[in-house]
């Protein structure tokens, strides 16, 4: 559910990124996501092709259909390109996309689609007939697959790619990754990372500065979220629910450090939700909610209406949308670890 001004600012976007598509000389089109994974993935195709040939297009997954629509409207008007796709999965059976992947077949274009995402056996053998690659192993990071095939031997790009693990499946042991993931947002920082990835360059003064301010900030919103943080328990499981304040993966791992929760959900004003767990849960619980991941760490959308993000507004977690999602989650705790939390 996105307002009217969010609306006009994503239309703005789109007709920004007509504009640039348009006029873009270069022979690779990048759509990833928008996270640390996926300027890793990004750092990747910049360091295989070249910065100049490669054109980034970042997009969350519920921007996907749209972004397609338009590079079906604008690949009439240009050369043929590459259309590469990293660290990316869609909602449904992927029919209307595959759709557009035809028609860019039919002019010429070249489309892969790399990805560490769940994806249905009947799904994924379609998009095997059309398109020219697709590689999805859930194994791996996004950046991690895109390394595999597109560098394999390259010891920067075997750098980025562990870099982008440690972050996208929450292992935390290089620190480098969750600075970068704190100064990454936005086009301008996430191409500047991705650039100097590219080049085997990691951190500089400017970031530095970026990551002091984004540091407290962090921290002030994180602490705000766990303070308003609600624990639903059953069974000897515990269940941690919060607001995002922009910053999910850090909100699940404070809140599970303050109430010791089996399992963490942060959810936005638009939806969208975050999962976090120890116990492997992740996944179960997201794709009966409009989502996927990993067993530890998954997303997705509770797809709010309008009349949903007021709802929100006014009870918090404890939307009717939300409770349902702490539910399943208690459900999946108690299928997965009968005899209760381990110790």
């Amino acid at each position: 559910m996105k307002g009217p001004v969010a609306r006009l600012r994503e239309y703005l976007r789109q007709r920004r990124l007509e504009r640039t598509l348009q006029q873009f000389e270069g022979s690779v089109v990048h759509l990833t996501h928008v996270d640390l994974d996926a300027v890793a993935s990004n750092a990747i195709h910049l360091r295989r092709y070249g910065p100049e040939e490669v054109f980034t297009v970042y997009s969350g997954v519920e921007d996907l259909g749209e972004v397609f629509r338009l590079l079906a409207e604008v690949s009439g008007s240009t050369s043929p390109k590459r259309l590469s796709l990293s660290d990316l999965n869609f909602d449904g059976d992927g029919e209307e996309i595959l759709k557009t992947c035809r028609v860019l077949k039919g002019r010429g274009w070249a489309v892969e689609w790399r990805d560490h995402h769940p994806w249905r056996d009947e799904v994924l053998e379609r998009f095997e007939e059309v398109l020219d690659h697709v590689r999805v192993d859930r194994d791996y990071a996004g950046c991690e697959v895109v390394q595999m095939d597109l560098l394999p031997d390259d010891p920067v790009a075997g750098r980025i790619a562990e870099i982008g693990r440690d972050r996208d499946l929450w292992l935390n042991e290089d620190p480098l990754s969750e600075r970068l993931s704190t100064v990454i947002g936005g086009r301008e920082w996430n191409d500047r990372v991705s650039r100097m990835m590219a080049r085997g360059e990691y951190w500089d003064e400017k970031l530095e500065r970026r990551y002091e301010v984004l540091e407290r900030e962090k921290e002030l919103a994180v602490e705000r979220s766990v303070d308003n943080a609600r624990v639903v328990e059953r069974g000897g499981f515990r269940v941690g629910v919060t607001r995002s304040a922009g910053y999910n993966s850090d909100t699940a791992h404070a809140v599970r450090e303050r109430f010791g929760t089996d399992l963490e959900i942060v959810v936005s004003g638009m939806g969208t939700y975050s999962l976090r767990s120890p116990h492997g849960v992740c996944t179960a619980v997201a794709e009966q909610h409009g989502g996927g991941g990993h067993p530890n760490a998954s997303g997705g959308s509770l797809g709010f209406t309008f009349l949903d993000g007021l709802l929100f507004r006014l009870r918090g977690t404890r939307h009717p949308k939300v409770t349902g999602l702490v539910d399943t989650g208690l459900e999946e705790l108690e299928a997965a670890l009968p005899q209760g939390t381990p110790g």
